[in-house]
């Protein structure tokens, strides 16, 4: 990805983000707390107690910052350096990541959709069918096939949650255009960039009534596009070093965990958690602490093994290529004794034949004996 050719993938000089990678697990293991409690467990809720987890929708603006701050991280230099060249490669890397997924869970509520009805032609002798437009629809499988249906998720799922990596993916077709401008633009001009960041964020939180929980109508992009280009700030932010010694140490990072989470209990307006989400993340990717060395020994013994795995696989492609030669190598010698033996039967059988022939010649050649009387 840094070299002038254009690729859809980064090199592997890239450095991994450990501690990031942490993050998201707990923002996933949070929003799927959020989702199964309040569908499946309801006696799980604890929303009349506390909203740790009635706030687990809060996971999904988390993800969108992460998710700015990560291609920032990975794609910034191949931007800066051409959009033109890299652009077709990025989107083409972004849908073998989102597409397949998506279009495979899509056929599976579409398919099941078709059993239901099936089922209930089978029972009944009549079926209503897959309408044409609305909820679960065939233009709401249209949309989803184009990825639209994040722009009015409650008319256009199939999948409601899949709304997210909808909008997400309009997020990633304007990012490589946005990119290389914030980039390169000054430390002023970024904090004017942050202001409308947050003046954008301050409008949605009005609109929607301070409910950071809306996932359908053109409304959700101006959750979405700010956050993620929130996260291209943070992470020119992390680049530049700037407050890196004041989130070094574990107590910082711990500090900032436990606020967050007093303020998910207290049941804090959604627009100061979240404004507590990038700083969160600078804690977490600036740490040096134990917790730092620890991710990193285990991404070293990760390396070490797969390492490993990698060098038992060439030694074991090596034994392989070795033993397959030796085959050929027998099975070349053997072929060429067979040939040898065949030669040598074949030229004995000629030699045979021709004695045979020499014989009946001189028995023909020679004078037959007198008779007596």
């Amino acid at each position: 990805m840094y070299s002038r050719s254009p690729t859809n993938r980064p090199q592997s000089a890239v450095s991994q983000l450990p501690s990031l990678t942490a993050l998201r697990g707990l923002a996933a293991l949070w929003v799927v707390l959020f989702h199964y409690t309040a569908l499946y467990f309801p006696r799980l809720d604890i929303t009349g107690h506390s909203s740790l987890i009635g706030k687990g929708y809060l996971a999904v603006d988390l993800f969108f910052m992460l998710s700015g701050f990560v291609m920032t991280h990975v794609y910034y230099r191949a931007f800066c350096e051409s959009v033109r060249e890299n652009y077709r490669n990025f989107l083409v890397a972004r849908v073998a990541r989102l597409y397949p997924l998506h279009v495979v869970v899509l056929l599976l509520f579409v398919a099941t959709a078709l059993l239901v009805q099936l089922l209930a032609y089978a029972s009944t002798g009549t079926a209503e069918g897959i309408p044409l437009t609305g909820t679960r629809s065939w233009a709401a499988a249209i949309a989803n096939l184009f990825m639209l249906q994040g722009l009015s998720a409650e008319h256009l799922s199939w999948n409601y949650p899949s709304w997210s990596i909808s909008v997400e993916f309009m997020a990633y077709l304007a990012f490589p255009l946005i990119l290389p401008t914030v980039w390169r633009a000054s430390g002023r001009a970024k904090l004017v960039v942050l202001a409308a960041v947050c003046a954008a964020l301050s409008l949605f939180a009005y609109l929607s009534g301070g409910d950071f929980n809306q996932w359908g109508g053109p409304l959700v992009l101006l959750r979405c596009l700010p956050e993620f280009l929130l996260g291209t700030l943070i992470y020119s932010a992390y680049r530049a070093r700037l407050w890196s010694d004041w989130f070094a140490a574990d107590a910082v990072g711990l500090v900032v965990l436990a606020v967050a989470l007093l303020c998910l209990h207290l049941r804090a307006p959604d627009l100061l958690i979240v404004a507590l989400f990038p700083v969160l993340v600078l804690a977490a990717v600036c740490n040096t602490g134990n917790v730092a060395r620890d991710q990193k020994l285990q991404q070293q013994h990760t390396q070490l093994i797969a390492k490993q795995d990698q060098q038992r696989q060439q030694l074991q492609q090596k034994q392989d290529q070795d033993h397959q030669r030796q085959v050929t190598q027998k099975t070349s010698e053997a072929g060429k004794q067979q040939l040898e033996q065949q030669h040598q039967q074949q030229t004995q059988k000629l030699q045979q034949k021709h004695t045979q022939q020499e014989q009946k010649i001189q028995s023909k050649g020679q004078p037959a004996a007198p008779k007596h009387a």
